[in-house]
């Protein structure tokens, strides 16, 4: 069945719809076909980690598995945790800095709205940008913590919480402060606010060939949730 997307598709101004399952190749091809005759110009496609659309499907429809989102989740203990943080801070800001919307472009550098070059370049910047714009006016993030090294930040992370889990958005370190320590400080600021709020997790999404990135939350503790395979076909 399609799911009509529709943030999605006023937001690229293309008619974007959903397809979630997979239980036949004739009948994906058949999901496929109604989304052509309704006009549909772009599937999403959320399958299964071990699950793989034939090339002949894709280049029937001209489609591309545009990442493999990692999702990671840390268990919290009872235990009190006392974690270096010191350099972080919460940011207050009612404006975005110039360094915070770099940060975010950061954060997105593997995100599929960027690699699929079937999209206009200004789809991913434009998607960034509000969503640090809507992460500072509060609409869907909590906290932001930074860090900030000779006045400039160089590191961010926004926070939202939902029910008894904190959900990481945007993290990103500066290309420039890479190996300091920054990204480390910023996930024991995670953990600590956490576990003030009392609350069971974390989760965080991040992309398959983000190998940097799993390696990173791997070593912070965290597992692997689940693995989704997505795919773009362009209509």
């Amino acid at each position: 069945m399609i799911e009509y997307l529709d943030w999605d598709s006023n937001f690229v101004g293309l008619k974007v719809g959903r397809v979630s399952q997979l239980n036949a190749t004739e009948t994906f091809e058949k999901e496929i076909e109604t989304a052509i005759s309704e006009k549909y110009k772009l599937i999403f496609f959320f399958a299964p980690a071990d699950c793989f659309l034939h090339e002949d499907i894709l280049q029937k429809y001209n489609g591309k598995l545009v990442d493999r989102k990692v999702s990671y989740s840390h268990e919290l203990s009872d235990q009190t945790i006392e974690l270096r943080h010191e350099l972080t801070k919460l940011y207050t800001n009612s404006k975005i800095s110039d360094e915070l919307l770099q940060l975010a472009y950061e954060s997105g550098k593997y995100s599929r709205f960027k690699l699929d070059k079937n999209f206009a370049p200004e789809v991913f910047t434009d998607m960034y940008k509000l969503w640090i714009e809507n992460s500072v006016n509060g609409k869907i993030a909590d906290r932001i913590y930074v860090v900030e090294q000779n006045n400039k930040i160089t590191a961010m992370v926004t926070l939202k919480v939902d029910s008894d889990t904190l959900y990481i958005g945007l993290i990103a370190t500066s290309s420039e402060s890479h190996g300091k320590g920054y990204g480390k400080q910023l996930i024991n600021r995670i953990k600590q606010t956490a576990f003030e709020l009392r609350l069971k997790d974390i989760e965080v999404l991040t992309q398959y060939d983000n190998k940097q990135a799993c390696r990173f939350y791997e070593t912070c503790g965290f597992k692997v949730k689940s693995i989704t395979n997505i795919y773009h076909l362009w209509l």
